[in-house]
């Protein structure tokens, strides 16, 4: 038979590496996967935290204050309104976003309506002036009436062919026209405008709503908004890293100024200094809608707000307005100045009846509720 010899076994030196290469590769193992399910897990709340954001998940239910009907003659927006205290309404229409890439779209106009008859058409006010302050792309208006006189101006929030601009308006009602006095643009703080608040002759707070683009700065939670003041002769920042603020208004005293912040769903409220520099008071929770115009009551100081309920469906509707509907809802927020604002839903609608809801205005015991892009509806208020 032949002898084997002992058998041999691994000296304990290379026992011992070999073991501590297997530890290290199994820890590295570890670490990795550790790595990944947390990036899953980061990558999940992300997408989880965008669909909140964008209202994928948000239910709208169909109500109203009373039997609406839809102005005539208005089918290609009503992106702001301003109303007198005589009930004389202005509306701004037409606003066209693509028109710096594509220069198609609807014609920008002026609109008046009469909250007095409101079975009567708005008329287009025509604009008197140079031929090249005839041409409109608006968003933003905003009403001033000189302390003095009584006159009354409009100033509108234009985006030229050449950048955006602010122009100003004296209204003729009497011959359904609007004059054109001056043009304020090529200000290196005012370079995204979307809507303005006057507080004085040619003196205004504004918003830039975003600084780059709309989709990466809600994609990825940048706060690159800000509020300006213009004084007549420059405009200067007020207020920065905003998350894509929109409407802005002034209190029923002057005291305070109201912004609409989409981004964090909320209506931020500042007290105006004397300086007209910002302090940052309050916010105002809306519960999960993305707040557009604002409108103050002139008789309660109420903030009357038109907003979007579902973002990703406002951005599809942007895609093909005709076709691709968008939800609409009307807020009402009682108290805004004090430390318990009551915030009331006064209509919502799930897009069929209104496309893109972005302001609403009372006037008695009637609203007249606009869009960015459809028509213009109106309803009477049981309870104003």
């Amino acid at each position: 038979m032949r002898d084997l010899g002992r058998p041999s076994f691994p000296s304990r030196k290379i026992f011992r590496r070999t073991l501590g290469n297997g530890w290290r590769r199994d820890q590295c193992n570890m670490l990795k996967q550790a790595v990944i399910v947390l990036l899953s897990a980061a990558i999940v709340y992300w997408i989880i935290g965008l669909a909140v954001k964008l209202g994928v998940f948000r239910p709208v239910f169909n109500h109203s204050p009373g039997k609406c009907f839809h102005l005539e003659g208005i089918e290609d927006g009503s992106e702001d309104i301003q109303a007198l205290p005589n009930g004389l309404a202005f509306i701004s229409s037409g606003i066209n976003i693509k028109q710096n890439t594509q220069g198609a779209g609807p014609v920008g106009k002026i609109y008046l309506f009469d909250f007095n008859h409101p079975k009567k058409s708005p008329v287009e006010l025509k604009i008197v002036g140079d031929e090249k302050y005839k041409i409109l792309n608006p968003h933003g208006i905003s009403l001033w009436t000189d302390p003095k006189t009584g006159d009354p101006y409009l100033y509108v929030v234009n985006h030229t062919p050449t950048g955006d601009a602010v122009d100003k308006f004296r209204i003729h009602s009497d011959t359904k026209t609007l004059e054109h006095l001056r043009r304020i643009e090529n200000e290196p703080n005012i370079y995204s405008i979307n809507d303005l608040v006057v507080v004085g002759e040619d003196q205004f707070y504004y918003s830039n709503d975003k600084y780059f683009s709309v989709y990466t700065e809600v994609a990825f939670n940048l706060h690159w908004g800000s509020v300006g003041f213009f004084n007549g002769k420059n405009a200067v920042l007020v207020e920065t890293g905003l998350f894509l603020p929109n409407g802005i208004a002034v209190s029923k005293d002057q005291k305070h100024i109201y912004l609409a912040d989409i981004g964090n769903e909320e209506i931020r409220v500042y007290e105006k200094n004397a300086d007209n520099s910002l302090t940052f008071r309050q916010s105002i929770s809306l519960q999960g809608t993305l707040p557009d115009n604002i409108d103050v009551d002139q008789e309660t100081g109420d903030l009357w707000i038109g907003a979007h309920p579902s973002l990703i469906k406002f951005v599809k509707h942007m895609q093909n307005v005709k076709e691709i509907k968008t939800p609409s809802q009307v807020l009402r927020i009682r108290n805004p100045d004090s430390s318990s604002p009551e915030v009331i839903e006064v209509y919502s609608n799930d897009g069929v009846q209104l496309s893109g809801s972005s302001v609403a205005v009372r006037f008695g015991k009637s609203m007249l509720i606009g869009t960015v892009f459809d028509r213009a509806l109106y309803c009477p208020l049981s309870c104003a």
